[in-house]
Protein backbone atom coordinates (compact mmCIF):
# COMPACT_ATOMS: atom_id res chain seq x y z
CA UNK A 1 0.00 0.00 0.00
CA UNK A 2 1.29 3.46 -0.84
CA UNK A 3 1.73 5.86 2.08
CA UNK A 4 2.62 5.75 5.73
CA UNK A 5 1.21 3.18 8.10
CA UNK A 6 0.50 3.15 11.82
CA UNK A 7 2.24 0.70 14.16
CA UNK A 8 -0.60 -1.82 13.79
CA UNK A 9 -0.28 -1.80 10.00
CA UNK A 10 -3.44 0.26 9.42
CA UNK A 11 -3.24 3.22 7.06
CA UNK A 12 -2.12 6.41 8.77
CA UNK A 13 -4.80 9.10 9.07
CA UNK A 14 -5.13 11.29 6.00
CA UNK A 15 -4.10 14.91 6.00
CA UNK A 16 -5.41 17.93 4.18
CA UNK A 17 -2.54 18.68 1.81
CA UNK A 18 -3.54 22.10 0.47
CA UNK A 19 -7.08 22.73 1.72
CA UNK A 20 -8.59 21.25 -1.44
CA UNK A 21 -7.04 17.81 -1.77
CA UNK A 22 -6.87 14.97 0.69
CA UNK A 23 -4.04 12.52 0.87
CA UNK A 24 -5.47 9.03 0.54
CA UNK A 25 -3.91 5.61 0.85
CA UNK A 26 -4.45 3.25 -2.06
CA UNK A 27 -4.33 -0.53 -1.88
CA UNK A 28 -2.25 -2.03 -4.70
CA UNK A 29 -4.33 -3.01 -7.72
CA UNK A 30 -4.59 -6.75 -8.22
CA UNK A 31 -4.53 -6.17 -11.98
CA UNK A 32 -1.26 -4.18 -11.90
CA UNK A 33 0.71 -7.09 -13.31
CA UNK A 34 -1.69 -7.20 -16.25
CA UNK A 35 -1.01 -3.51 -16.94
CA UNK A 36 -4.08 -2.07 -15.21
CA UNK A 37 -2.89 0.01 -12.26
CA UNK A 38 -6.22 1.74 -11.55
CA UNK A 39 -7.02 1.73 -7.82
CA UNK A 40 -9.75 -0.69 -6.72
CA UNK A 41 -9.69 0.14 -3.03
CA UNK A 42 -8.51 3.19 -1.08
CA UNK A 43 -8.69 4.63 2.42
CA UNK A 44 -9.84 8.07 3.55
CA UNK A 45 -8.61 8.02 7.13
CA UNK A 46 -9.78 4.67 8.48
CA UNK A 47 -12.73 4.48 6.06
CA UNK A 48 -12.27 1.92 3.30
CA UNK A 49 -13.75 2.79 -0.11
CA UNK A 50 -14.19 0.04 -2.72
CA UNK A 51 -14.23 1.17 -6.35
CA UNK A 52 -17.05 -0.54 -8.24
CA UNK A 53 -15.92 0.75 -11.62
CA UNK A 54 -13.18 2.82 -13.25
CA UNK A 55 -15.25 5.35 -15.20
CA UNK A 56 -12.35 7.22 -16.81
CA UNK A 57 -8.62 7.83 -16.54
CA UNK A 58 -6.25 10.57 -17.66
CA UNK A 59 -2.59 9.65 -18.04
CA UNK A 60 0.38 12.02 -18.23
CA UNK A 61 4.12 11.53 -17.94
CA UNK A 62 4.31 12.41 -14.23
CA UNK A 63 0.79 11.89 -12.89
CA UNK A 64 -2.45 9.97 -13.40
CA UNK A 65 -6.09 10.76 -12.66
CA UNK A 66 -8.70 8.06 -12.10
CA UNK A 67 -12.45 8.63 -11.98
CA UNK A 68 -13.93 5.90 -9.79
CA UNK A 69 -17.51 4.94 -9.03
CA UNK A 70 -18.18 3.64 -5.52
CA UNK A 71 -21.39 2.82 -3.66
CA UNK A 72 -21.47 6.27 -2.04
CA UNK A 73 -20.55 8.41 -5.05
CA UNK A 74 -17.90 9.31 -7.60
CA UNK A 75 -14.28 9.99 -6.71
CA UNK A 76 -11.40 11.40 -8.74
CA UNK A 77 -7.99 10.38 -7.43
CA UNK A 78 -4.68 11.88 -8.56
CA UNK A 79 -1.49 9.82 -8.43
CA UNK A 80 1.75 11.82 -8.47
CA UNK A 81 4.24 9.35 -9.93
CA UNK A 82 7.53 10.96 -8.79
CA UNK A 83 6.45 11.10 -5.12
CA UNK A 84 4.07 8.12 -5.16
CA UNK A 85 1.48 10.30 -3.41
CA UNK A 86 -2.26 9.76 -3.99
CA UNK A 87 -4.76 12.58 -3.48
CA UNK A 88 -8.52 12.85 -3.54
CA UNK A 89 -9.23 15.80 -5.83
CA UNK A 90 -13.01 15.49 -6.34
CA UNK A 91 -15.87 13.74 -4.57
CA UNK A 92 -19.51 13.86 -5.69
CA UNK A 93 -22.23 11.95 -3.83
CA UNK A 94 -24.50 12.21 -6.88
CA UNK A 95 -27.40 13.16 -4.60
CA UNK A 96 -27.44 16.86 -5.44
CA UNK A 97 -27.23 17.61 -1.72
CA UNK A 98 -24.08 19.75 -1.94
CA UNK A 99 -21.89 16.96 -0.59
CA UNK A 100 -18.48 17.70 -2.01
CA UNK A 101 -14.78 17.42 -1.24
CA UNK A 102 -15.24 19.59 1.87
CA UNK A 103 -17.99 17.27 3.14
CA UNK A 104 -15.76 14.30 2.40
CA UNK A 105 -12.97 15.91 4.45
CA UNK A 106 -15.34 16.19 7.42
CA UNK A 107 -16.69 12.67 7.00
CA UNK A 108 -13.18 11.26 6.76
CA UNK A 109 -12.07 13.03 9.92
CA UNK A 110 -9.70 15.59 8.41
CA UNK A 111 -7.68 17.46 10.99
Amino acid sequence: MTGERNRGGAPAPHTVSDGRRLTVHVAPALDALAGDDAPRCFFIGARRVEAEDVVDRWLAADHRYYKLLASDGTYILRHDLPSGRWELTVYDSGRGDGRSLRACQTAGGAQ
